[in-house]
């Protein structure tokens, strides 16, 4: 498979749930990937699913990296309760 890839110099995977994959925002401009990624010289990655616990989190994490280009920083969800 092609690896993913950004133009930001730095990039990160933000991995999570319901409220990181953006439920109940109105657009992707909304979501908190797509916030943070604005707001700093980062491209965030969301790498999350909506209804997952922590333990799916982290394997849906597991089964994207190989793909995910040069990743410095990696966050979760479950970080921020």
């Amino acid at each position: 498979m092609k690896k993913i890839f950004s133009n930001y110099k730095e990039t990160a995977a933000l991995v999570g749930a319901s409220t990181v994959f953006g439920t109940g925002a109105s657009s992707d401009e909304f979501t908190i990937s797509s916030i943070l990624s604005k707001k700093t010289n980062t491209h965030f990655f969301n790498v999350s699913c909506s209804a997952f616990s922590g333990f799916q989190e982290i394997i849906l994490f597991q089964s994207f990296i190989n793909f995910l280009k040069n990743i410095q920083k990696s966050c979760s969800s479950f970080w921020f309760k």
